[in-house]
């Protein structure tokens, strides 16, 4: 230990040696779940040049009793109260149509936690996350600082789970001494969205269905004989409204023209009735990735109106790419910064973007996280009615061409 500390510090060698103070336990499914993200050791490359383009991040949520994973995010961007919002959603969802389009014949459990426990990163701290809690009846408890073993069924998760990422061609190992010589974005083959595939499958194929050995048994098994046993649990919510309310937001005041939201103008029919009714204020939630469409949280109710663009011709921008065109306009001594000339700044840098990306890595990057963000939306997983769902679970899953096809 004396060594240890002597090379790392007196922290590492205390979480390597020290003893363990706190155990972190949970009674019931969904009375405890842990969330926290990391980088995937993993290289991706992009879906048109198949070059790399770095390492994704993973938002994780287990189970404390169970330990089954209960929700998962994959992205390009880093950790932030979206990447919260999306893991809540996907923990919530009834995942049976996501599964079959991912071709995996698996049971996936969802649910609403009674408590969220997490580190004391910023996106752990935000407005957004609290606002949705308290919404969503959700408690919220924060590692106490410095003391990594209080999130140790989490770590241990990830742990797990990016020792399987190291088998996959692109692996970056642990550490330099780990990977030696292997060149890791030279061996790098999977797009992001074939790393996504290949984590469902091995969350709801090997990880539940293994047995682990903090609870001696399956997580899948030990969840169902404690449903069974009648543990309680609350109805899933609409997985949509859910994530909204995990998104975002800021106070704007409606008009008769509309609301606006980073200059950018949105309608909906009911807003002139709210204008009449004397309405100052209302909350409107926004997905950082694609501003085409807000959500403005009806006064005095639970009920959400989403409004669009007023010019329905303009395209679908992120949030970094607004805020960039109007730097761009600003370093050009520009001082038209009207909706038009932004989006013209948009539309000219997605084809400065697309022409280097055949050199850069930085650029590909880019426009693979554009691509990502605004089609990776889990807005809306349970569409259809039940009579399409039941033939397509009567069916069994699809065929890995049909896999294919649909991607």
């Amino acid at each position: 230990m004396r060594v240890l500390a002597a090379r790392e510090g007196r922290r590492a060698a205390r979480e390597a040696f020290g003893p363990s103070k706190h155990h972190f336990h949970a009674s019931r499914p969904l009375e405890c779940v842990q969330i926290d993200h990391t980088l995937v050791d993993a290289i991706v490359v992009d879906e048109m040049y198949r070059e790399p383009i770095g390492r994704p991040w993973i938002t994780l949520a287990i189970d404390v009793y169970t330990r089954i994973v209960l929700g998962y995010f994959l992205t390009l961007e880093a950790p932030s109260s979206l990447s919260v919002a999306m893991c809540v959603s996907h923990m919530v969802s009834d995942k049976r149509k996501w599964l079959l389009r991912h071709g995996i014949a698996a049971e996936w459990p969802s649910g609403i936690p009674n408590l969220l426990h997490m580190d004391n990163g910023p996106e752990f701290h935000s407005a957004a996350l609290k606002r949705g809690c308290e919404e969503n009846l959700i408690e919220i408890k924060h590692r106490p600082v410095r003391q990594p073993e209080n999130g140790g069924h989490i770590e241990r998760l990830i742990g797990t789970m990016m020792g399987k990422a190291r088998l996959l061609p692109g692996a970056t190992f642990s550490n330099p001494i780990d990977r030696g010589v292997y060149d890791s974005e030279r061996q790098a083959v999977m797009t992001l969205s074939e790393l996504d595939v290949w984590l469902a499958r091995e969350i709801a194929e090997v990880y539940h269905r293994d047995i682990h050995s903090g609870i001696s048994r399956a997580p899948l098994s030990f969840w169902q004989e404690a449903i069974a046993a009648g543990s309680p649990m609350r109805p899933l919510p609409d997985s949509e409204r859910i994530r909204v309310t995990f998104l975002p937001a800021e106070y704007r005041t409606p008009r008769r023209d509309g609301i606006e939201l980073f200059t950018l103008g949105y309608w909906n029919d009911a807003i002139p009735r709210l204008v009449a009714n004397g309405v100052k204020r209302v909350l409107i939630h926004y997905d950082p990735r694609a501003l085409s469409g807000v959500w403005l949280r009806v006064p005095g109710s639970d009920e959400f109106l989403e409004l669009r663009y007023k010019d329905l011709r303009r395209p679908c921008v992120t949030l970094w790419e607004w805020r960039a065109a109007r730097k761009g306009l600003l370093a050009q001594g520009r001082r038209d910064l009207d909706p038009a000339a932004r989006f013209r700044a948009v539309e000219a840098q997605r084809r400065l973007l697309a022409s280097a990306a055949e050199k850069t890595k930085a650029a590909r990057r880019l426009v693979q996280r554009r691509a990502y963000a605004q089609r990776d939306q889990i807005q809306n997983l349970e569409t259809g009615n039940d009579a399409d769902l039941v033939a397509l679970l009567d069916a069994g899953p699809p065929t890995l061409l049909d896999v294919e096809d649909w991607s």
